[in-house]
Order: structure tokens, then sequence, then C-alpha cells
């Protein structure tokens, strides 16, 4: 353990002003995402509307970022990620100001799909861009330390976007619970959306040709990659999703209905779930330096399908165990993953790239999540559990096949030429 705190010290000590600009950027960010999350069916319930409108505006926020990844993409690989997330940015906070404007259902439709484009814009930018200004050694670290910052600001979120309800109503004289209170606290996200784009504005000083903020990798000299290798490269992201969907939005479910938790013991089991998964992300990127990026994150994701199979027993220590060990395995792999994809994807492409891991990756949840809420009513939590312990070995064995020992010798040899 101590080799490991010392190592990841050493990591973040080197990390540079211009990576730590994007860091706070993504933290604001997830901050307003999480407080939009957490008020928005709040907002709607006091306008009128019921579940069913919330859920039929959470769809259409996700199939935007579906539809509209691939295009994104490409914009972002054309104006280079420092341009494309302060558009994005702004774009998101105007988008929430005309969401908090209209009350018809239409327009609110409309405001979360332009709201959807604009998330998707900002969240598939960040990886690159982070990629653009680490060198590979420093990588893992950095999408780790993102990953579980986003994990942090969610709680934070949460605790904070609870209280600005009520915060609101005391200035304006309301009732907590009205539509006027929760729109001034979703005010928050409009302010919080402006101010991410303050730390990406702020590399504006040492970004370089085709807004780049450092020197290109020496990935940039190389061909582009084939489609049929970046799909490749995203297809483990769609089975790791698909694993997820199966059982991730069932978990809290789960403990009551086998076990009969409370929501105080449910929250406490997911609060450990989640702060494993924070220390996982941190984990990855100096235990990569002795085992490797890519063997790493393989067998920790598929380190997860065995360990689900403790939540098959009928206690709850071993079953709680498996839950949270699930979370910490995962969240070691899918940094370093996104570590790999960016080495081997020149820099031109990695806007695409990132799309269709995205968007893959959210097909697959969003696939598994409506088909498993269905099984689930019918058979149970088991056929969930299968499904998803199947999915992550699935996503294993694809992660081998997208970044075969062929294709990273081609690559080094590659290199070597145009060093």
């Amino acid at each position: 353990m101590g080799v490991l705190l010392a190592r990841l010290r050493a990591t973040f000590s080197q990390i540079t002003p211009e990576v730590w600009r994007v860091l706070v950027h993504s933290m604001v960010f997830g901050l307003a995402i999480s407080i939009a999350e957490l008020l928005l069916n709040f907002y709607l319930a006091s306008m009128g509307y019921g579940t069913d409108v919330a859920g039929y505006l959470t769809t259409i926020y996700r199939v935007a970022g579906v539809v509209c990844g691939l295009p994104m993409g490409m914009l972002i690989d054309r104006w280079g990620p420092r341009r494309a997330i302060l558009m994005g940015a702004i774009a998101f906070a105007s988008a929430w100001l005309l969401q908090l404007m209209v009350s018809s259902f239409w327009a609110l439709a409309i405001s979360q799909f332009l709201i959807g484009i604009c998330y998707t814009m900002v969240i598939t930018a960040v990886t690159p861009l982070l990629a653009s200004v680490t060198s590979f050694e420093q990588r893992p670290a950095v999408l780790g330390f993102n990953a579980a910052s986003t994990l942090v600001v969610g709680v934070m979120g949460n605790l904070f976007g609870g209280s600005l309800p009520s915060i609101a109503a005391s200035i304006v004289g309301g009732d907590p619970q009205g539509t006027l209170a929760y729109r001034l606290a979703l005010g928050s996200v409009v302010a919080l959306g402006l101010v991410a784009a303050v730390p990406i504005w702020m590399l504006r000083g040492v970004k370089s040709s085709n807004d780049r903020v450092i020197a290109p990798d020496q990935v940039d000299m190389q061909p582009n990659l084939p489609w049929s290798r970046l799909i490749r490269f995203a297809l483990p992201y769609m089975f790791m999703g698909a694993a997820g969907g199966a059982i991730i939005p069932f978990q809290n479910l789960f403990l009551r209905e086998v076990f009969g938790l409370g929501d105080a013991a449910v929250g406490l089991v997911l609060g450990v779930n989640s702060l494993l998964m924070g220390i996982g992300a941190l984990t990855g990127a100096p235990l990569s330096k002795r085992v490797g990026a890519k063997r790493l994150s393989i067998l920790t994701r598929f380190a997860a399908a065995p360990v689900m199979l403790l939540m098959f027993l009928p206690w709850l220590v071993p079953a709680s165990i498996g839950l949270c060990l699930r979370g910490f395995f995962i969240s070691i792999s899918y940094p370093l993953s996104d570590a790999l994809t960016m080495q081997y994807t020149p820099t031109r492409q990695r806007g695409v790239g990132m799309s269709l891991v995205n968007a893959l990756w959210s097909l697959g949840w969003a696939g598994a999540a409506a088909l498993a809420g269905r099984i689930q009513i019918a058979w149970g939590f088991a056929p969930l559990l299968c499904a998803s312990i199947f999915f992550y070995a699935v996503s294993s064995y694809l992660m081998l096949y997208a970044f075969d020992n062929k294709f990273q010798a081609a690559q080094a040899s590659l290199s070597e030429q145009l060093s």
C-alpha cells in the first residue's frame, strides 16, 4: 500500500497546471449535472407533470447522445477538444436557461434534446483533451482521478442540491416545493455550466496548432485508423455498459427485496460501494506500472464476473462484498481502457473514437436496463446477475480482441519508423 501511495503522489506531483484546469472543469460540470439530475423530476412534478413525462424527457436526453454522438465526435475532431468543450458548456447553460423559461411538454422536450447534445459534446471531448495535455505515463492516473472526482462530486451535488430549493424559497418567501423555488435552484445549473467553461478558456494562452495545448503525440504522425479498428476499441464498452445496465439500476431494489434492508441501510451499502469505486479509480494507475495497463484492465474487468457470484448467496455480508468488489474492479478497469484507447488513436480521430465509445456504452446500458426491468418482475434478480456476469466476461474478451498483440506490434514498429 505504501508503494502504491508513493507512486500516486509522484504521478500527481508531475501534473501540470493545464491538466488541473481540465480536471477543475470536469468537477464543476459534474456538479452541475448531479444537481440537475436530482432536481429535474421535482421541478416537473411541481408543474403538474407525472413520472411518465419525466421518463419521456430522460429518454429524449439519452437518445440525443446516441443519435448525435458520432456527429459531435466529428465536430470535436474538426474544432479541437478545447473549443468543443467551450462551445458545448456555454450551449449547455443556454439550453438549461431555455428549459427554465418554458412549460409546455414539447418545449421541454426540445430543450432536453438540446441539453443532451451539449452534454454529449462536453463529456466526449474531455478525455481527448486530457489525453492531449498528458503523457502516456501520466494518463492512467489523470483519467483515474477524473473518474474518482466525478463520484465525489456526485455525492456533493446530491447533498448541496437537495438544500437549494429551501434556500431559494427562503429568499423569495415561497413554498420550498413550489415551481419558483425549483426554478431558482436549477438556475445554479446554468451558472455552473458557465463557470465550467472558465478553466478551459484559461487554456487559450498555451494552445498550439490545431487547438492542442501541448506537442502532439507521436501517434499523430501515423495514418488514420480504419473504422473497423475504432469500432473494435468501442465494442468492449458496449458490453460493459450492458453489464452495468443489467444490475446497477436495480441494486437498491436487490438489497431491499432480497435482504429486507431499509432505506438507510441500502444507502450505507451503496455509499461504501461508491467509496470503493473512488479508491479503485485511483489505484489503477500505480498498479498498472507493475502489471501493465492492458493486462490490468482486462484482469480487473474479468474479476468483476466471479465476485458477483457472491450476490447469489442468501447472506447480506457476502452479497454486499460482491456488490462492492464489482464496483471496485470496474472502476480500476475503465480509466485504463480509456487510456489505451487514447494511446492508439491519433489525435485527429479521438473525438470520433470517444463518441463511438460513449454511444455504444449508452446503447448497451439502455438496452440491458430496459429488458432487465421486465425480466426482474417475472423471474427475479438471478437472471439479471447472470446476464451481468456474462457481459463482463464478454467485455474482457473483446478487450483482448481490440488491443491484440499483432496490432500493438504493428503500431510499435510504425512508431519506430517515424521516430
